[in-house]
């Protein structure tokens, strides 16, 4: 497979690679807005790895294409090379034609035969009588005009066999790789159109391999944002979880602390992520990590309103995806401390310290 085609397949893949990350984020997109329409076998983790498999495959074929442009700038600055070798090669032969034309012997020689091959025919038609001696002297100058011709011939014949060894030559280089436009007939004398077309494709391929080149690196960078957001994801979960796991040993205010911090450090460290993908232009991470920060914003909204009112929050409670099942059970949590407390307001004297806590 030529060097063409394998990046037309590799941009292919691209192209289906970006499809399939924004088909990923929409995904996500749908998992974090809560709603009904989501996959259920389709879960948060799932998605998010599957958005990190795909960046890193991304990274991968922009690597390759890098690579590919790099190759094809090298051969097409060997053949730039080769041909500038070559029209220099035929400069100097022309040079020295030339000088054959003006200076050599041989050639002047001749000038001077046909001159008197000229005046002898004239000579013939004037003297008759003399005709024997003439036609004589007549073959003898044709014989030494045939001579010289030989001779001029032989000279030039090496040289133009040299250049047509050239044109082959030329035509040989940009007929490589299946990019050439035009047959030998076509090629110019000076080979400025052909290494003027190198140059313009030497360049493309740089530019290209440049390109690919920085779409790698700030996949690679946008990889370690992400991967380290989907960590950062991973210890606010757990971290919840371990709270509400030991909930019946913490008073209501004591949960709801750890709850709030382990969330604004979450948020804190998505937020720092967004700016620093929004400083890089990464359009398609800047919609994921806005989907998760928009999620642990209304946790947040959640919680607050839960210290404020724990009836009216288990009423209006939304489950919310990043921590969908979590935020419902802090829900339940923080409802059942109140039912708890409101029994125990009932079966002892109430005293201001208990209204307070309470409260």
């Amino acid at each position: 497979m030529t060097n063409n085609n394998l990046i037309k397949e590799l941009n292919i893949e691209s192209s289906l690679l970006v499809r399939k990350l924004q088909s990923i984020i929409d995904t996500q997109g749908t998992l974090l807005s809560g709603s009904r329409s989501a996959d259920p076998t389709v879960t948060l983790p799932r998605v998010r790895r599957q958005l990190w498999r795909t960046m890193q495959s991304l990274a991968i074929i922009n690597e390759e294409l890098a690579n590919i442009y790099t190759r094809e700038s090298k051969d097409r600055e060997d053949q730039l090379a080769q041909i500038r070798e070559i029209c220099d090669h035929e400069a100097k032969i022309k040079t020295r034609l030339e000088e054959i034309e003006a200076n050599d012997e041989s050639v002047k020689k001749l000038a001077a035969v046909c001159v008197q091959e000229t005046d002898l025919e004239r000579e013939k038609a004037q003297l008759e009588k003399q005709l024997r001696e003439v036609e004589k002297k007549l073959d003898q100058t044709r014989t030494e005009k045939r001579e010289l011709e030989s001779v001029v011939s032989s000279i030039k014949s090496s040289y133009l066999m040299e250049l047509e060894e050239c044109a082959a030559s030329k035509n040989k280089i940009l007929n490589q790789n299946g990019n050439r436009r035009q047959d030998t007939s076509k090629v110019t004398d000076t080979g400025e159109v052909q290494t003027e077309v190198l140059i313009r494709e030497i360049d493309a391929y740089k530019e290209e391999c440049l390109k690919a080149q920085r779409e790698r690196k700030a996949l690679e960078d946008g990889h370690s944002v992400w991967r380290s957001s989907c960590d950062t994801l991973k210890s606010l979960e757990s971290s919840i979880k371990r709270i509400l796991a030991t909930s019946n040993t913490l008073t209501k205010d004591k949960i709801s602390t750890e709850i709030e911090t382990a969330l604004t450090k979450a948020i804190n460290h998505l937020e720092e992520s967004l700016e620093l993908s929004k400083s890089n232009d990464w359009s398609l991470l800047i919609v994921a990590l806005s989907q998760e920060l928009e999620a642990l914003y209304q946790s947040k909204s959640i919680l607050e309103s839960d210290n404020s009112d724990l009836s009216h929050s288990k009423a209006d409670i939304v489950p919310v995806p990043v921590t969908s099942n979590l935020t419902s059970e802090l829900a339940n949590e923080t409802a059942k401390l109140h039912l708890e407390s409101s029994q125990e307001s009932h079966s002892e004297e109430s005293s201001p310290r208990v209204k307070n806590k309470l409260a």
